[in-house]
């Protein structure tokens, strides 16, 4: 909220309007005072919703911090992967399962709404598409998404005509600092992971940090 304040301050953001949707209003109201107090008046404004379809009716984009269960669920999840030497990240392996099991019923009610009240584009990954533009000259590409959240990879690169660009797309990768993922495994796979992945394709490595 800071940031989003001093951005608006700064004019490299025009006036943003932040809706904070919640099942408790006392707390959606203590965090709107809390800005209020701490930043005063600026092109921010802050308002709270007990409805989703009001908070989510024309949104530009969004935010969703759900965890039913808490961090303390989440804690338990990531202790029993890390017992076993896998990566505890909550949004990969078994802790990653167990999370996203949880939470399943409550994330899907909030899919079927935003697909019902919100309509706008995929946002890019701007370091992934800036790299690739820097490499080819592609510019405006367009993707498919494999995975959820942390486990996804992006694929099927085409351009504003419609025409597969997969190939030099893919063979444009070849920085392992870009997803810190070896580019050999981006070149076999035909894909480009999210960056968490790396938790899994450079296990010792990440462990040994």
């Amino acid at each position: 909220m800071d940031e989003l304040s001093t951005a608006v301050a700064k004019g490299t953001l025009p006036k943003v309007h932040v809706r904070l949707y919640g099942r408790n209003q006392p707390r959606l109201e203590r965090i709107q005072t809390y800005f209020k107090l701490r930043t005063g008046v600026t092109g921010v404004i802050v308002s709270t919703h007990q409805s989703l379809e009001s908070a989510l009716t024309d949104a530009t984009h969004l935010l969703c911090q759900i965890r039913p269960g808490g961090m303390e669920s989440r804690a338990k999840a990531e202790r029993a992967a890390l017992a076993t030497k896998i990566s505890g990240d909550e949004g990969l392996g078994p802790s990653g399962l167990a999370v996203f099991l949880l939470g399943r019923s409550a994330i899907q009610t909030v899919i079927d709404q935003c697909a019902r009240s919100v309509n706008y584009p995929a946002s890019l990954h701007s370091k992934v598409f800036d790299f690739i533009q820097s490499r080819t000259g592609l510019k405006k590409l367009t993707y498919s998404l494999a995975g959820l959240n942390h486990q996804s990879w992006l694929y099927d690169f085409r351009d504003t005509e419609n025409i597969d660009r997969k190939n030099e797309v893919i063979a444009a990768i070849d920085d392992p600092e870009l997803v810190n993922v070896d580019p050999n495994i981006i070149q076999r796979m035909k894909a480009i992971p999210m960056p968490y992945l790396k938790l899994f394709f450079h296990t010792n490595r990440e462990f040994s940090k």
